[in-house]
């Protein structure tokens, strides 16, 4: 509701590492390799994500950094990851 943050601000939400599934014993303290912890969330609302799209092919942290450099207007042209933005153009759920 503040004019200065409204249609200006994007919000990333992920977490660092998935979860056990329950055939390798279920939730534990910290992921490790198992395919459950290998796959994590991603939440990104702001004014560039069009609403309602998710995203179905696989995502990784490190196109989080292009993600925010392109809203950012900042250059980085050696970052590796993609931007997620031109990945959700055009795809709604």
């Amino acid at each position: 509701s503040d004019s200065i943050y409204r249609n200006n601000t994007t919000l990333f939400v992920t977490n660092d590492h998935g979860r056990h599934e329950d055939a390798h014993g279920g939730f534990k303290n910290h992921g490790d390799s198992c395919e459950g912890c290998r796959h994590i969330m991603l939440l990104a609302i702001g004014p560039r994500f069009t609403p309602g799209v998710e995203i179905k092919e696989p995502a990784y942290q490190i196109d989080i950094a292009p993600t925010a450099a392109e809203i950012l207007g900042i250059a980085f042209p050696s970052v590796e990851g993609k931007n997620l933005l031109r990945e959700s153009s055009g795809k709604r759920k």
